[in-house]
Formats: C-alpha cells, structure tokens, sequence
C-alpha cells in the first residue's frame, strides 16, 4: 500500500508540470498578449465587474436592512406569517 502524503505536501513534481517545464514560455507570453488586448476579452471583464458590483451592492443592502430591521423593529420579525400559524417571519 502507497505511504499517503503528509498534510502541507505539494502535488507530485512529476504530475504537473512547473512554469519552466511547461514548453515555451514566450508562446504563452504571445497568447496572452493576444487574449488580453481582445476586444470580446474585454467586453466580459467590463460585463464580469458590472456584476460583481451590482451583485456586492444587493448582499450589502440585504445585510445591512436586516441590521436595521432587528434594531429599530425586532417586534417584526415575532410577527406570524398567517394567522394560525407557528412560523415567524424571523424564520420564514
């Protein structure tokens, strides 16, 4: 049976390739040149950071009017969601 690895031990050297094993470093230099300067590259860098804005400002909004909620009105969150029911609208 293989010794197992012990914790904090890298991949095996011979499995993946180092930066300076991996061929020709210029060709991968080129590629990104290339990549980098495309303008649909880009166009999805400027759409990706859009939604990540839009996205952290809706998180940030949620979290901080559920601050708000349970410190001006924590009466609310006891308040059932039908009339005879058990659940809360804290729970819900």
């Amino acid at each position: 049976m293989p010794q197992s690895k012990k914790l904090g031990e890298g991949p095996d050297p011979g499995r993946f390739p180092s930066a300076n094993q991996s061929g020709d470093d210029q060709d991968d230099r080129d590629r990104t040149r290339r990549v980098a300067s495309d303008a649909g590259f880009k166009a999805l860098v400027r759409e990706r950071s859009a939604l990540r804005l839009i996205l952290s400002a809706i998180v940030i909004l949620t979290y901080f009017s559920f601050i708000l909620l349970v410190a001006f009105a924590p009466s609310s969150l006891g308040t059932p969601v039908t009339a005879n029911s058990v659940v809360s609208v804290g729970i819900a």
